[in-house]
């Protein structure tokens, strides 16, 4: 099975702070009984601007749904 590819496209929108805001490490998320993220790690400072690039059925919206804590996931967050 190939791997899919999502870039993350990032840019500062305040030069107040350099903390970050959100930071994953080996994030692993499940569509149903499917995982469908297999260790992603994901840093955002706080004040970036952040999008999601990637094909269809790349992991995009179970990204965005780990993040918010819609779909079962695994990982360390900090």
């Amino acid at each position: 099975m190939r791997s899919a590819r999502i870039a993350l496209c990032a840019r500062r929108t305040s030069e107040t702070s350099h903390e970050r805001a959100l930071a994953y490490r080996g994030l692993r998320a499940w569509h149903g009984a499917a995982q469908a993220l297999h260790g992603v790690n994901l840093t955002i400072a706080e004040g970036e601007a952040v999008a999601l690039i990637g094909r269809n059925g790349s992991g995009r919206s179970i990204l965005a749904k780990a993040v918010m804590g819609l779909v079962r996931c695994e990982g360390e967050l900090r």
